[in-house]
């Protein structure tokens, strides 16, 4: 049974600052061809054979002509004389002019002054196509999706919505995102770069998923761990150290923290969410909890189940408990999180996304943290297991931009045709994405500069240890509910036993909200 929408107000309506709301598991997107084999032949002539859906096709082109781009998760034919990227369908100007409202949810200073350089290259090129773009950093996720949709009813809503992927599912789900059209189908698949393609596809009101979404204007990123190489340096460390294990990752930060003479915590050296934005609490726990192991939701046998009551669970949130009082590393109260890292008031950040972490350490002290290169000073690094051998896993974490499905025809048209025209415009894109190092997952600039700088390469390596954070239609009310009971645990008002008791009943009494035959 889907729950009706005064329910989901009824959770979402508060004002809970920065509630991560949920999703769906990503569907898999038809895949775009790849190299399965390249075969060097005699003379000028190489010949590749190229895997489609279901096909095969060998392709001989000259030696003189590049023959293909090599990306760090797939090769990808590029040259016209294989696949030719698919076009933008031209769109005859409107004679009476119509004016397209962009909604940005969350403020981030670099990125927000590039969207907007771009929407005014688009006025100019379209003066009878206008868009306006407002960027509303004053709202939490959940008062976002209350306004879109509250606005969309009252036929004062936007045209063009851009937030989180969390928020993002809510909204497809609720029915206010239009599917996308084939032509910008084929556009996402040519240009989009897997894993990040698959997330597109998202749950609608009959729980049949479809691309209702594209790649946001901020890029893609991972919840990676993140650490100043200054500091370790300092002390005496490699810059280019990481964490092989959570001993490892509690022996440094004990290093990196510094008190003053009255034992007053100046330095933290390992940062964890324990406070403030609820979604937040729950979406920084998860990596650590998926790569001790832990699966957080599935459904067998006609049940949802959860590892969150499990010894893993509990190893997790001692490790937390650790850092707070064990080794007193961090403090409630204390700086921290993206802004404290830029200041060098923490020296490690585990875990966070790139897509913020990047932007806020560039703007905040270029000086030290920006170089010829790109980014420099500080690194990502994998998400640590508990014990060398294990793997790592993360979630990804893409915000998303979307067409508001109750938009009249004529602004649905042009919307769509504004988001196709920045995944296929490779100069819009550079102008986006590359010249303020916001990585992004298109196969045409990740390695341009400065993609293809050392930073950034570890970088798209990395992201093959996430996973889709899109879990369920509902995800909003477990972010909810997860991160109200971990903030209890951490700041010792239950006892960790209770508390993953807790944790795991809550998360499957809103799981449950979504019937058997959904």
């Amino acid at each position: 049974k889907k729950i009706n929408r005064r329910d989901y107000l009824k959770y979402t309506g508060a004002a809970i600052g920065g509630l991560v709301v949920g999703g769906a598991l990503g569907y898999l997107a038809k895949p775009a061809e790849v190299v399965k084999e390249t075969v060097t032949a005699t003379g000028v002539e190489k010949t590749v054979t190229v895997t489609a859906p279901g096909v095969e096709k060998t392709v001989t082109v000259t030696k003189t002509v590049p023959i293909t781009e090599t990306i760090p998760t797939t090769q990808i034919i590029t040259t016209p004389e294989t696949i030719k990227p698919p076009e933008l369908p031209k769109l005859t100007e409107p004679t009476k002019p119509i004016k397209l409202t962009f909604w940005k949810w969350q403020a981030i200073a670099l990125t927000d002054e590039r969207i907007q350089s771009i929407v005014n290259i688009w006025n100019t090129l379209h003066p009878n196509v206008q868009i306006e773009f407002t960027v509303m950093p004053e709202l939490s996720e959940p008062e976002f999706i209350a306004k879109v949709e509250q606005a969309t009813e009252a036929g004062t809503g936007p045209d063009i919505i851009h937030t989180s992927d969390n928020d993002a599912v809510t909204l497809a789900y609720d029915g206010y995102f239009a599917e996308a059209p084939e032509a910008i189908k084929k556009i996402v698949d040519y240009y989009v770069l897997p894993p990040f393609n698959e997330i597109l596809y998202l749950w609608g009101p009959d729980m049949v998923k479809r691309m209702y979404a594209f790649p946001g204007f901020r890029g893609g990123a991972a919840k990676l761990g993140w650490v100043n190489e200054y500091h370790l340096e300092e002390a005496g460390l490699p810059r280019d150290w990481d964490p092989a294990d959570w001993n490892e990752l509690i022996d440094v930060a004990k290093k990196l923290t510094k008190y003053d003479s009255a034992g007053n915590l100046v330095r933290s050296g390992l940062f964890l969410r324990i406070a403030g934005h609820v979604g937040g609490i729950w979406d920084k726990f998860v990596p650590l909890f998926l790569s001790a192991g832990g699966k957080v939701l599935w459904y067998e046998g006609g049940e949802w189940h959860t590892d969150l009551d499990s010894p893993i669970a509990r190893d997790v949130i001692q490790l937390y408990l650790d850092v707070l009082y064990k080794y007193k590393i961090y403090q409630p109260g204390f700086p921290g999180d993206v802004t404290a890292l830029a200041n060098e008031q923490i020296s490690m950040q585990v875990p966070r996304e790139n897509s913020e972490v990047v932007p806020v350490m560039l703007k905040v002290k270029p000086e030290k943290f920006s170089g010829p290169e790109g980014p420099k000073g500080f690194h990502a690094f994998a998400v640590p297991p508990p014990r060398k051998g294990m793997p790592s896993k993360t979630w990804l974490d893409m915000h998303m931009v979307a067409v508001n499905s109750k938009s009249p025809p004529e602004k649905q048209q042009w919307a769509f045709q504004f988001i196709g025209w920045v995944m296929s415009n490779k100069d819009v894109k550079l102008k986006l994405y590359n010249e303020i190092g916001q990585w992004a997952p298109f196969k045409d600039i990740v390695n341009d500069p400065p993609f293809n700088s050392p930073f950034y390469q570890k970088l798209t390596e990395l992201m093959k240890t996430g996973t889709s954070r899109l879990i369920h239609p509902l995800a909003a009310i477990i972010a909810y509910d997860g991160g109200t009971v971990l903030t209890r645990i951490f700041n010792r008002e239950i006892s960790p036993e209770d508390g993953l008791k807790e944790l795991a009943r809550v998360v499957l009494e809103d799981a449950r909200k979504i019937g058997k035959k959904s």
